[in-house]
C-alpha cells in the first residue's frame, strides 16, 4: 500500500516521509510548502524575534527615520533657494543658529515648513503618511486669493472656467515637487513597514501550526488538479490532507528516537497472503471475452485481512479485502495493424472500448490503445524487456477508459493491461498467452549462447491483452459496515467513518494502490529468472535458465 508507513520508510530514509513528492526530514527541517526547506527551531527563533522587534520598536524606527530624512530635506531647501538668486537681506539671515530656521521658512514657503512640521511631529510612519497626502491634496487643489467685489471669473464661460481651474491645479502641481516626494518616500516607508510586520507574523503562525497550519488548504499539501473542480474531487483530495496528517502522527509515535516497542507495529510480515487460484471462469459478462485455454484465468484474494498487518496499531483496526481476476483477451476482432514506410512502421490499434483521450485525438469510438513499433534488432545483442500500460474503468463524469459491454463485470471495475515485450530471449519454447516464445532464432541473435544451445523469441507482432478485474473493501469489522473502495461514482469517503484516521488512512492506501496505479508508476522493466525484476534495463545482461521464467505473476 504505497501511502502507509510500512511502505515509505524504506531502508535508507528510516526518518523521511514523502509529502508533496518532496522528502522530507522531519529531524531536521519543516516543509513551508511544495519546495521549501528551512531548519525548524532556527527558523522559528529568528522569525519570532523579527515579527516581535519590528512590532514593538516601530514608533522608535521612525525616530531613528526623522533624524536621518529631516536633515536631509532642510538641506535640499536651503540649497534650492541659493539657487534662486536670492541676495541682499536674505544672504544675511543666512548664518548660524537660530536664524537658518528663520531663513529656511522665508526662503521656502509656508507650505514647505508645514510639511516638514508633519514629518517632526507625526509618531509613526503611517500618520506622517496620511499627514502628507492630505496636506498634497489641499496645496493642489488651492486656488488664487480673489479681492472683494472680483466677479470676473463667474462671469466666464463653464469651459473656460475649467480650462482655468486645471492650468491652476497643474502649476500647483508643478510647485509641490518636494512635498510629492516626501509623501512618496512616507508611504513607500509605510507600506514597507506593514509588509514586514505581515511577513513576519505569517511565517511564524505557520511555523507554529505546523501540519495543522497546512491542513487549512483544502488539498492538504498534496497537487490538486487545476481542472478537477467537482465536489468529489474536492471531498477527495482533503480525505488525502488528511491521510498525509495521518501518516506523518503514526510516524512519529512510531519512528522518532523517544518511541518505544509498544507504540506501535513492528510490522513481522513483509508481504501479504493472497490465495491464488486457477480456473475457467471468465470474469467478464461476455466469456468469451477471454482467451481459451487451460486455467488461463487467475484470481488472487487477501480474504478479510486485520489492518496490524500493514502497520496500523490501534484500538480501532479496520479490516480491509481485495480481490483480483485476470486473464488473457483474445485480439481477433479487436486489433487492426497498418504498415507504414515499406514495412519497417507498424501501428497497431486495439478496440476494447472507448478511452477518451485517444477517441477524441483519433476520432475512433472505440480506441483503447495504440502501439507503434518501429523495426526490430536483426543481429548484435540488445537488453531485453518489456513495457505496461493500462487502462482502468472510470465513471463517465470524467475523462478516461469506458469499456465496452463485453468487459464489463459485475465482480468488481476492469482494468486492461497492455504488455509490449522487446527482444525477450528464452531457452525453451513456450506457449504463454502473455510472454510467448514460438520463434526458434539463430544463434547470433542470443546472447552469450553456445553453439549446442537453442534460442527463442516471442514472434508476436503487437502487444498482448490481459484483462483484470479488481476489486477492494475497506470494513469495520469482517463483511459488515464495509465500504467498496473502486468503481464509478462510488463514495470516497464513508459518512459513518469521517472522524476514524485508521479507517480513512486504510481507505486511501488501497486506493492509491489499485493494479492499475501500481503497473503505472513501475514503468518499463526487465525479466529475470527466480521471480525478480530490474529498472537498470540498460545495464543488465541477461542470464538464461532452463527454468520457468517468472515476473510480476505472469508465469512463463
Amino acid at each position: 500500500m504505497s501511502i502507509l508507513p510500512s511502505k515509505i520508510l524504506v531502508d535508507d530514509f528510516k526518518k523521511d516521509v514523502l509529502v508533496n513528492r518532496v522528502w522530507v526530514d522531519y529531524d531536521r527541517s519543516l516543509l513551508l510548502g511544495p519546495r521549501i526547506l528551512v531548519p525548524e527551531w532556527w527558523a522559528f527563533f529568528w522569525v519570532s524575534l523579527f515579527a516581535v522587534w519590528i512590532t514593538l520598536w516601530a514608533p522608535q524606527y521612525w525616530k531613528l527615520i526623522q533624524r536621518i530624512v529631516l536633515p536631509l530635506i532642510e538641506a535640499y531647501c536651503k540649497r534650492r533657494a541659493q539657487k534662486a538668486n536670492v541676495t541682499g537681506h536674505f544672504d544675511d539671515m543666512m548664518g548660524d543658529g537660530w536664524e537658518d530656521d528663520i531663513a529656511l521658512r522665508t526662503l521656502v514657503g509656508g507650505r514647505y515648513e508645514e510639511a516638514i512640521t508633519n514629518i517632526r511631529e507625526a509618531r509613526t510612519a503611517d500618520e506622517a503618511s496620511a499627514l502628507l497626502f492630505r496636506l498634497l491634496i489641499s496645496n493642489i487643489t488651492s486656488s488664487p486669493i480673489h479681492l472683494p467685489g472680483d466677479h470676473s471669473n463667474t462671469r466666464k464661460p463653464l469651459l473656460t472656467r475649467a480650462r482655468l481651474k486645471c492650468k491652476t491645479w497643474v502649476q500647483n502641481l508643478r510647485t509641490e515637487g518636494l512635498t510629492i516626494i516626501i509623501t512618496v518616500l512616507a508611504f513607500f516607508l509605510c507600506g514597507f513597514i506593514f509588509a514586514l510586520i505581515a511577513a513576519a507574523g505569517t511565517a511564524v503562525v505557520y511555523l507554529e501550526l505546523d501540519s495543522n497550519g497546512i491542513s487549512t488548504s483544502p488539498s492538504c499539501g498534496l497537487w490538486w488538479p487545476p481542472d478537477d473542480g467537482s465536489a468529489d474531487a474536492e471531498k477527495f483530495y482533503r480525505e488525502l490532507g488528511r491521510t498525509e496528517e495521518a501518516v506523518e502522527a503514526y510516524y512519529r509515535s512510531c519512528y522518532e528516537q523517544e518511541s518505544s516497542l509498544q507504540d506501535c507495529a513492528i510490522f513481522p510480515h513483509r508481504d501479504l497472503y493472497s490465495t491464488i487460484t486457477e480456473h475457467n471462469d471468465c470474469p467478464f459478462r461476455n466469456q468469451s471475452m477471454c482467451l481459451p485455454g487451460k486455467n488461463l484465468v487467475i484470481t488472487l484474494d487477501t480474504g478479510y485481512v486485520d489492518s496490524k498487518y500493514v502497520g496500523i496499531s490501534s484500538a480501532h483496526r479496520p479490516f480491509f479485502r481485495r480481490r483480483t481476476i485476470c486473464s488473457p483477451l483474445v485480439s481477433d476482432g479487436f486489433v487492426k495493424i497498418k504498415s507504414f514506410l515499406l514495412g519497417s512502421m507498424n501501428s497497431t490499434r486495439f478496440f476494447y472500448g472507448r478511452d477518451d483521450f485517444s477517441s477524441k485525438r483519433y476520432g475512433d469510438d472505440n480506441r483503447t490503445f495504440t502501439q507503434v513499433k518501429i523495426g526490430s534488432p536483426i543481429y548484435g545483442y540488445v537488453p531485453g524487456g518489456y513495457t505496461v500500460t493500462t487502462r482502468t474503468e472510470i465513471g463517465d463524469h470524467q475523462l478516461g477508459y469506458h469499456p465496452i459491454e463485453g468487459l464489463t463485470s459485475s465482480k468488481g471495475v476492469t482494468t486492461l493491461i497492455f504488455i509490449i515485450a522487446e527482444n525477450l530471449q528464452y531457452s525453451k519454447a513456450s506457449e504463454d498467452p502473455i510472454f510467448p516464445a514460438k520463434r526458434r532464432t539463430r544463434i547470433e541473435e542470443c546472447s552469450s549462447a553456445s553453439e549446442t544451445e537453442t534460442c527463442w523469441k516471442d514472434d508476436s507482432i503487437h502487444a498482448t491483452a490481459l484483462g483484470c478485474v479488481e476489486s477492494a473493501e475497506v470494513c469495520s469489522e469482517p463483511k459488515s459496515d464495509c465500504l467498496e473502495a473502486y468503481g464509478p461514482r462510488r463514495s470516497l469517503v464513508p459518512q459513518s467513518w469521517s472522524s476514524v484516521e485508521e479507517s480513512i488512512l486504510l481507505f486511501n492506501g488501497i486506493k492509491l494502490s489499485s493494479l492499475s496505479f501500481a503497473l503505472q508508476t513501475r514503468g518499463a522493466y526487465l525479466l529475470m529468472p527466480h521471480g525478480e525484476s530490474s529498472m537498470e534495463a540498460r545495464l543488465f545482461r541477461w542470464r538464461r535458465t532452463n527454468g520457468n521464467w517468472k515476473c510480476g505473476g505472469f508465469s512463463t
